[in-house]
């Protein structure tokens, strides 16, 4: 009998007996074994052998990947004892940050502004012992695209339509007075209308609009063509 392992009682009279074996707190990384051994006189009848598991962490999954946009995800922790998130990235908030044996924990990744993904690590630890898990994380850069970067219209007001790809919040503007925008602001895949005014010059103009996200931006260029004659003459 090994000293972590306590039987009661320790002896009996002939009959049946119920016996309770108790095993004190195991606070280490390794699993741990014993027997205990019941007698009759001097020879030993039966052999109980004791297993008691150790300490344990684990995370699932061990990696995750964020969208470029404010994203959340969620981990999963599996112990039987206490643990704290002891690092994590600057982009990235964990909650909560400290728990006991099995619970979910909550990841939230900033919006990336960059187009250049990025890469980091969770520590979960429990202190005072050699017992941690790690899990990567990413998150994805940012995009930006609209399917038409070149409108042309004709000398009459019209509108047309531009759809803007991003996962990100987006800006839109433009310093030509004849162009006017539907919305100035948005997030995600949108659809933008770009209006012009009637051209009652007789030259064509060229303005543009510019769409912006994070650190990446679109300019749309804008034609519109000018009022024009057709003058014919035949002779007689």
């Amino acid at each position: 009998l090994v000293s972590w392992i306590t039987v009661t009682p320790t002896s009996g009279d002939a009959g049946s007996h119920m016996i309770t074996i108790t095993v004190s707190e195991n606070n280490s990384t390794s699993e741990r074994g014993g027997n205990v051994y019941v007698n009759i006189g001097a020879s030993s009848k039966l052999q109980i052998p004791i297993i008691q598991k150790c300490l344990y962490l684990e995370a699932k999954p061990t990696s995750l990947t964020f969208s470029a946009d404010a994203d959340s995800r969620q981990l999963e922790i599996n112990s039987n004892t206490d643990w704290s998130v002891t690092s994590m990235p600057e982009w990235l908030t964990v909650s909560p940050q400290s728990g006991k044996n099995n619970q979910m924990i909550s990841l939230t990744a900033q919006s990336n502004t960059s187009a250049s993904s990025r890469n980091g690590k969770i520590k979960i630890e429990k202190e005072g012992l050699s017992l941690s898990v790690t899990v990567d994380v990413q998150q994805e850069g940012l995009t930006l695209s609209v399917d038409n970067n070149n409108l042309q219209f004709d000398a009459n007001a019209s509108t047309q339509n531009i759809v803007i790809n991003t996962l990100s919040g987006w800006t839109a503007s433009t310093s030509d007075g004849w162009i006017t925008l539907s919305q100035t602001s948005g997030s995600g895949k949108s659809t933008l209308s770009i209006s012009v005014e009637e051209n009652k010059g007789e030259e064509s103009r060229t303005g543009s609009v510019k769409i912006v996200a994070g650190e990446l931006n679109q300019t749309i260029t804008i034609t519109q063509q000018g009022k024009y004659f057709n003058i014919s003459e035949s002779n007689k």
